[in-house]
């Protein structure tokens, strides 16, 4: 088993067992976030606004940098048709199409994280806003639908937001 992780000077993708590294990427600002494709057969990783995609097994870049997000890209997440991701970022969260390298849709998000569910169907986006002497806890859930090829439909589920 293997693992992606970023480090300040790229991405270096680890043995589970032994944490011998086994790959080193290089990227122009570090890492803020990466993620294996569901098949393992690329890596996705955040150069702070930029999404690279590389190849697993040669560590060549794949596609020319990936670019939309405004802030650092703090999320990359896979949704249950692995031919589509979600990046967030502070106040965005975008849904790409992994096979056409395109940016499918925008959602502006109050929050800046995201996770996935278990059924890659959902997205929870989250942050912490200073206000004050107070923070604010911005929760909100997306329920994703790839309706089409070119995944153009995006349905908000409920959205919640906590004081605390």
């Amino acid at each position: 088993r293997l693992l992606a992780a970023c480090t300040l000077a790229g991405f270096a993708v680890l043995q589970v067992a032994t944490g011998k590294e086994i790959i080193c990427v290089k990227t122009e600002s570090g890492c803020y976030a990466a993620r294996w494709s569901p098949d393992e057969h690329q890596i996705l990783a955040a150069d702070q606004n930029k999404i690279l995609l590389f190849d697993a097994q040669t560590r060549a870049a794949i596609s020319k940098p990936l670019e939309g997000h405004r802030y650092t890209i703090n999320s990359i997440l896979f949704t249950s048709d692995p031919r589509f991701f979600v990046s967030a970022s502070y106040q965005q969260l975008l849904l790409w199409n992994i096979d056409t390298m395109q940016l499918v849709q925008e959602q502006r998000i109050d929050g800046y994280r995201a996770a996935m569910s278990p059924d890659g169907e959902t997205v929870c986006t989250f942050g912490l806003s200073n206000i004050g002497e107070s923070h604010k806890s911005n929760t909100e859930v997306w329920k994703l639908r790839v309706l089409e090829a070119s995944g153009n439909l995006r349905q908000r589920e409920c959205s919640e937001n906590d004081d605390k």
